[in-house]
């Protein structure tokens, strides 16, 4: 069926249409499509040719960013290399996150410490029922403070500046390597 339909596109008259669209196109489309297309036209007070003009525009912003490679085993060697690079920037995001779960805990073991500090001096300074508060306080601290301390080190946790230099690396390359494959995918 002809691509037309009732209604005007936009406010341009006919003559000034025909003038900008030379050719005239032809599709056929099930009955469900022509109702679909209808309805679209008359929702929108838009001619069925107007509908398909704005579809068309949509599938080519849609299709344009995508990638067309004319040589099957660059595509191949391509795709395996960013899968790679995709994987080793993955594997330091994991990293970057147990580092900041490190973190994490050291500070509230470092606050746990220093709470647990503070309890002792006010029990020393302290007499009678409160002073046996605060020594019960102080004892849970430590309790918290020694458990903590050996699920921390359970954790064979590795928080040091040679560690974060060296994931730092890691990022750089995979970087560089995903600018680079993506360059060679553009050229």
């Amino acid at each position: 069926m002809a691509a037309t339909g009732s209604g005007r596109a936009g406010n341009a008259s006919q003559a000034e249409q025909n003038r900008k669209y030379k050719r005239k196109i032809s599709a056929r489309v099930t009955d469900d499509e022509y109702n679909e297309l209808q309805k679209l036209a008359a929702a929108y007070r838009i001619s069925i040719a107007r509908i398909i003009r704005i579809s068309i525009g949509i599938e080519k912003r849609q299709l344009k960013d995508r990638v067309v490679f004319t040589d099957p085993e660059k595509e191949k060697a391509l795709r395996s290399q960013l899968t790679d690079i995709m994987n080793e920037m993955q594997g330091i995001r994991t990293e970057l996150r147990k580092i900041g779960v490190n973190y994490n805990q050291l500070a509230k073991l470092k606050n746990t410490f220093l709470k647990m500090k503070g309890t002792q001096e006010a029990a020393a300074k302290s007499s009678g029922d409160q002073k046996k508060k605060l020594e019960s306080q102080t004892k849970e601290l430590k309790r918290q403070y020694y458990d903590m301390t050996e699920e921390f080190v359970k954790g064979n946790v590795v928080f040091s500046p040679e560690s974060l230099t060296n994931l730092m690396k890691r990022y750089d390359k995979a970087t560089k390597e995903a600018a680079e494959a993506i360059w060679r995918i553009l050229t």
